[in-house]
């Protein structure tokens, strides 16, 4: 934002600020544009000015427009919710092809607001019957304040309609003091708001609670959902009773009609009875497989959700103790259950040689290196959420795995998971990295992405030994595009500096000067400053 006035930040931050009308005018005056537009302009204002955020005219015209229904509603109650609490935001940052991972996040700090304040211009004149906006002003109450505003919420459930209604219903699960209350809208509220008293009270813990989740299944089997991170034995029981009936009627249908299953709900259950359902699955094999359907890859997937969440030793001996031809169904728990308990020198001795892992398709595809730490992640989902677990490998992956990998290609994995504190290792992948881009002069055809790519991860793993790789490569394919050249020099700039870059281009120059037609890719070395211009 360019205004030609500089902005003092007010070491008060407790109060609303108000700044000149010029300095917060893109955002006052934005709302006729597009919702791409206000974005960027928001955005902005986080990146180079924050502290105008403290404007009570901009946090007045932000709660304004929490109803709409773009991402910009999204944005604006994400920023609101981070001055209130005192936390940074994250965004992803543009596209940038020096990193690994080409979509990086990065955290914005924000100035921080009174949060009685942002409360009582979030509760001005609320409507219980309204529209969205005052579903989403309830719910950023609630994100805030949790139980300290209990009363006010069941103020406005009196006479709440619609989206608020259900924005009301969840923030009652901040207090259990409201468990009575839940109860009786259990069997009062209907439809989605009736889901809602469901997922808060599945949160919440009470002495009949089996109980009364085996009446609400009764009527309504898909509760299960709400179920899923449930841990008790009880309600692990309960949920294995009500699936096995069902399961069986679908398998004994002899005209294969699929019905609906929640096996992704026995996730983070281990009870006798879950346990012996996952077996009971396990023997179906061959009907279930012959009617192609997912079961034994659900049950796979919940199992794996299990590990990464607690580890238990219930689970564990269930997955070492199976036979072999269950194991072999559930290979991929199984390869998850050794990374988490076995030294890294068992798990290869015990892996390397599955056809699982030969592909690298389903063997390393969980697994992460982050801060010098592996991990193996679960991506877990169901009908109401989406969020991703993770859990610490019991050791780091053996080298052994980084060799398979650099035989079988397989450069996706391989750049992820070498740890870059390792310089030998660095060393070596970056060597294999190399001879992969000299290679590339014996193939058939020479892609640009390829060439920048090696070049890349080369100067990732520290490794820019990039002498005459160019020159070679535009002998082998002469029309490589001046963009090309133009971006891998740069690279060379950048990576190994100036004078290493001039050199390198010169000799290519040098090349393209015995050749006819290359004018253009002549005039780039010079007009990059490359090559000094001929006189």
């Amino acid at each position: 934002m360019s205004n030609g006035e500089s902005i003092e930040p007010n070491q008060n931050l407790d109060m609303p600020e108000q700044y000149p009308y010029n300095v917060v005018k893109p955002v006052l005056e934005a709302w006729t544009l597009h919702d791409a537009e206000i974005y960027t302009i928001i955005y902005d204002i986080i990146i180079n000015t924050p502290e105008t955020l403290k404007d009570y005219r901009i946090l007045d015209v932000f709660i304004q427009n929490l109803g709409d229904t773009h991402m910009t509603p999204y944005l604006l109650f994400r920023v609101l919710k981070c001055m209130c609490m005192g936390k940074p935001i994250e965004f992803i940052n543009e596209y940038d092809e020096d990193a690994l991972e080409h979509y990086s996040p990065h955290l914005y700090h924000l100035p921080k607001i009174n949060q009685s304040y942002l409360i009582e211009r979030l509760k001005d004149q609320f409507d219980p019957k309204g529209n969205q906006q005052m579903a989403s002003r309830l719910k950023l109450v609630a994100t805030i304040a949790r139980e300290a505003e209990n009363d006010w919420y069941l103020t406005v459930l009196k006479t709440a309609k619609g989206g608020v209604r259900k924005e009301c219903i969840s923030a009652l699960q901040y207090s259990e003091d409201n468990l009575p209350i839940l109860l009786e809208l259990a069997k009062t509220e209907k439809k989605k708001a009736k889901d809602i008293v469901h997922q808060v009270l599945a949160s919440m813990n009470f002495s009949n609670k089996t109980e009364f989740w085996r009446e609400a299944l009764k009527e309504n089997p898909q509760y299960s959902i709400y179920l899923k991170e449930e841990r008790l034995d009880s309600i692990s029981d309960l949920l294995a009773d009500v699936f096995r009936p069902t399961l069986e009627q679908q398998l004994n249908d002899r005209e294969v009609k699929k019905g609906k299953n929640y096996l992704s709900c026995t996730a983070n259950k281990t009870s006798d009875k879950m346990l012996g359902l996952y077996q009971w699955i396990l023997e179906q094999a061959v009907p279930i497989r012959k009617k192609r359907w997912s079961w034994l890859t659900k049950i796979c997937s919940a199992i794996i959700e299990t590990l990464v969440s607690d580890c238990p030793e219930k689970m564990v001996v269930f997955l070492n103790t199976l036979p072999e031809n269950h194991k072999k169904i559930l290979e991929k728990a199984c390869f998850c259950v050794d990374l988490l308990t076995c030294s890294a020198d068992e798990v290869y001795e015990k892996w390397h040689n599955s056809i699982m892992i030969e592909g690298y398709i389903t063997g390393f595809e969980n697994i992460e290196l982050k801060e010098g730490h592996y991990y193996y992640i679960a991506r877990c989902s169901c009908e109401y959420d989406y969020q991703t677990k993770k859990r610490e490998l019991k050791e780091p992956l053996d080298e052994r795995w980084f060799d398979d990998m650099m035989a079988n290609h397989d450069h996706y994995r391989l750049s992820r998971l070498i740890p870059r504190q390792s310089q030998a290792l660095c060393q070596k992948v970056g060597a294999y990295f190399q001879q992969e881009l000299i290679h590339l002069k014996d193939a058939k055809y020479i892609e640009s992405s390829d060439i920048k790519n090696y070049i890349f991860l080369m100067h990732y793993f520290n490794y820019d030994h990039y002498e005459d790789i160019m020159l070679d490569l535009c002998k082998k394919d002469p029309s490589i595009s001046e963009w090309t050249l133009e971006s891998i020099f740069l690279k060379f700039r950048k990576y190994v500096g100036a004078e290493f870059a001039n050199r390198e281009a010169k000799k290519v120059y040098d090349l393209y000067k015995r050749k006819t037609s290359y004018a253009n890719v002549l005039k780039m070395f010079v007009d990059k400053g490359f090559v000094e211009e001929e006189v």
